[in-house]
């Protein structure tokens, strides 16, 4: 499986997992800044990680996971996200041989990583830094509550870009269709 397999279906199974806990997610765009979004607006970005060994301190692997944050080696694409979703897989090495086969997910504002071009987790990071952030689908909820109806036709605009202008009347069809007020 390629690094983009992987990504898509890190997305696929991100996707799916928010609409299981109640979050309506749509898939965006391929060329779309961002990989999901929310029926309110909000921009979601996924990330998928495979653990791995990141340093040795002399006998002793530390494994964890890391993540390229960035598009292309600059963090501009950060302002066309509201929300990150850091999957966490949990399927391979050491893991596997634990028991532990389902994936976990961290959930961060993008106000977090307006600086950070890639962010590296060891498990021990996971349980103390990063503790606050597993699974935790209210920040989603709160973007959602915070978005207004602009917000709502930007993000659309961006998922499903369209043409040409003699296509808005068409688009704005799309928007009542697929952002419904309320």
């Amino acid at each position: 499986m390629t690094r983009t397999d992987k990504g898509k279906h890190g997305e696929d199974s991100v996707y799916m997992w928010l609409r299981s806990v109640g979050i309506k997610t749509y898939r965006a765009n391929y060329h779309a800044p961002f990989d999901l979004y929310t029926q309110a607006g909000t921009r979601i970005e996924v990330k998928t990680g495979e653990p791995r060994s990141l340093v040795k301190r002399g006998s002793k692997k530390v494994w964890g996971w890391k993540f390229n944050i960035h598009r292309h080696g600059n963090s501009r694409g950060h302002q066309y996200v509201d929300v990150y979703v850091l999957r966490l897989e949990l399927n391979t090495g050491v893991f596997r041989q634990l028991g532990m086969g389902n994936a976990c997910h961290l959930i961060i504002k993008r106000a977090e990583f307006d600086d950070i071009l890639t962010v590296q987790c060891s498990v021990r990071m996971l349980m103390t830094k990063f503790a606050r952030y597993f699974n935790d689908v209210a920040v989603i909820r709160d973007s959602d509550a915070a978005k207004t109806i602009e917000d709502r036709k930007d993000t659309l605009f961006r998922a499903r870009p369209v043409d040409s202008f003699a296509a808005s009347a068409a688009y704005d069809k799309l928007l009542d269709r697929y952002l419904p007020v309320g």
